[in-house]
């Protein structure tokens, strides 16, 4: 039995069997590790209607660079908030649905603070809005590398490797030329290190070459940074992309 209070909010209209189904898979996580006391699921009828909110919170609460993601989680209010668009999540399969939702709720437990959402940034990079949107996601690259260690160490394989499949099939592109494709491809990659499954990933071949490098340095990476805080695991991150971005040219 999860002792994790969970507030569901509503943007629109959503049936009640799929936010059962939610709430079921979030009780069942929280049930078998140690969750938060407290998290907020808000649940949007359409893409749009989560990007509106979205953008309305991030002005609020003065973030510049947020995602766009099927499911999301941030903490800027001081307490784990999960977003999730059901527009999106009704094209999918309820296996997917479930290992992303396990995959936020991981971030819940982790980064449910603002603290995880403050990056000290070098002065020279705070005027350039390109570093600081490469930084951002470096720092989401950060913190799925605790989320895909903490699964793993808690015996969540499975839904690792549903979330491989996931971006596998829905989220892999070929398109890996500038800094941010080449940041959005190391973030698709993280979780096949976690199962073994990197050499197997049907990578289109464009981008194999520089996939195959990410991942060797994403290996690195993941040992270097276990005892990082965030800034330092961040910027870490942004200089050794930045580095193999600029060897690629």
């Amino acid at each position: 039995m999860s002792s994790t209070k969970i507030r569901i909010e509503v943007i629109g209209i959503v049936p009640d069997d799929f936010l059962r189904f939610i709430e079921n898979v979030l009780n069942d996580f929280y049930s078998r590790v140690d969750g938060p006391l407290f998290v907020e699921v808000y649940i949007y009828s359409t893409k749009y209607d989560k990007i509106v909110y979205m953008e309305n919170l991030a002005t609020r609460y003065g973030v510049t660079v947020i995602g766009d993601f099927i499911t999301m989680h941030e903490a800027w209010s001081g307490w784990p908030r999960i977003h999730i668009d059901f527009e999106s999540c009704s094209k999918l399969s309820k296996h997917y649905i479930k290992a992303l939702l396990v995959h936020e709720a991981a971030h819940s437990i982790l980064h449910g603070s603002p603290l995880f959402y403050a990056i000290d940034i070098p002065p020279k990079l705070l005027e350039n809005p390109i570093a600081l949107a490469l930084i951002y996601l470096a720092s989401t690259i950060a913190k799925d590398i605790d989320v895909y260690r903490f699964l793993s160490e808690k015996g969540f394989i499975d839904e690792i490797e549903t979330y491989n499949e996931f971006i596998v099939e829905h989220q892999l592109e070929d398109r890996c030329t500038n800094s941010f494709e080449i940041y959005t491809l190391a973030k698709m990659l993280i979780p096949c290190l976690y199962i073994k499954r990197c050499k197997q990933l049907e990578i289109p071949m464009n981008c194999r070459d520089i996939a195959m490098t990410i991942i060797e340095k994403l290996k690195t990476i993941e040992k270097e940074i276990i005892d990082l805080d965030l800034s330092k695991a961040t910027l870490k991150i942004f200089h050794t992309l930045q580095n193999l971005h600029n060897e690629s040219q």
